[in-house]
């Protein structure tokens, strides 16, 4: 887990702290989104899957749980 992911999780476990890893990442990733995007210097692009938002998140966790 990555620094950023992890301050995340430590986001949503300080609103609800009952839940179970599986769920805090089931909450990340489903309130993420994809997105392309093109690299200024080499000149590539491609596509970012599971771009976390995690104000969408917060929001998914304080309405369903």
């Amino acid at each position: 887990m990555s620094p950023v992911t992890a301050g995340f999780v430590a986001l949503l476990k300080s609103i609800n702290n009952e839940l179970l890893p599986e769920e805090y990442k089931a909450i990340l990733v489903e309130t993420s989104y994809s997105m392309n995007y093109k690299a200024a210097i080499e000149r590539d692009s491609g596509d970012c899957s599971n771009i976390v938002d995690i104000g969408k998140a917060v929001e998914f966790l304080i309405r369903n749980y």
